[in-house]
Formats: C-alpha cells, sequence, structure tokens
C-alpha cells in the first residue's frame, strides 16, 4: 500500500484504466489487452519498490542492534575494578565512566565531574540551549 501511495505509480494506475476503457471503444474484443499490459507492468514496479522497502528496513535494523551494542567502562564491585561491559548488562550500582561525546546509556547520577553539557540530539533542530548539569542537578537520562 505505501508503494502505491507514489504520485506516479497512482497516475500510471489511472492510465492504465483509460487506456482499458478507450481500447474497448475503439476494438471491443482487443482494446483491453494494452491496459492489461500496463496494469501487470504497475504490479511488477510495486512488487518491487516493496521488496526494496523491506529490504532496507530489515539493514536499518540490523544496523540499529549493532549501534545499541556498546562496550562501556564501568567500575563494578567491591575493590571497583575497571571493567567494561555492553550497555544492557549495567546494573545498579555501577559507577559509568563518561567522555566527552559519549550517550548516556542509562539513567544516571553524576558523581564528579567539572562540567556537564546536555544536548538533545532531538531538539537540535529547534536551536534549543543545551543543560548544564552539576551536583545540584545531578540527574542524567537515556531517554534525553
Amino acid at each position: 500500500m505505501d508503494a502505491f501511495k507514489d504520485w506516479i505509480l497512482f497516475s500510471l494506475a489511472i492510465c492504465a484504466v483509460l487506456s482499458m476503457i478507450f481500447g474497448m471503444v475503439y476494438d471491443p474484443k482487443t482494446g483491453w489487452a494494452e491496459g492489461v499490459c500496463i496494469f501487470i507492468v504497475l504490479g511488477f514496479m510495486i512488487l518491487i519498490t516493496s521488496l526494496n522497502d523491506w529490504i532496507k528496513d530489515r539493514r536499518f535494523v540490523e544496523l540499529q542492534a549493532h549501534t545499541k551494542d556498546q562496550e562501556i567502562p564501568v567500575f563494578r564491585g567491591k575493590k571497583s575494578q575497571m571493567q567494561t561491559v555492553d550497555m544492557w548488562e549495567l546494573v545498579v550500582g555501577d559507577i559509568v565512566l563518561l567522555s566527552p561525546g559519549d550517550i548516556v546509556p542509562a539513567d544516571c547520577i553524576i558523581i564528579r565531574s567539572d562540567r556537564v553539557t546536555v544536548i538533545n540530539p532531538n531538539e537540535l533542530e529547534q536551536n534549543s540551549t543545551p543543560q548544564h548539569k552539576n551536583e545540584t542537578d545531578p540527574f542524567l537520562f537515556a531517554d534525553q
């Protein structure tokens, strides 16, 4: 249905219907053939477009899955040993070491920092001002 919403394919379908109508008026026995051929080609075009969109969507999902797999340096355990763990293996109590440019992997509280500036990538187009975080406002959220 998404492929049929394209105005070029829609106009091609209208032309096929008009070709069938005018063809049957001038030659009732074989006048419909040209319109049917246009409909067959239209069906192939929609099929190819849909298949191409489906393949692109699958590749996009695979790329998104790879971007979600990040190794993050954390201090964990009683001895606070530095480890690198997968982003999805973070637990409560892990101390995450963030560097400039890092994405916040989970909801966090700032323990120590010189200055933290939070920029929401969803609001970049709206010319929003960056938020500055410190010990008085120590909460960082993964969604923002």
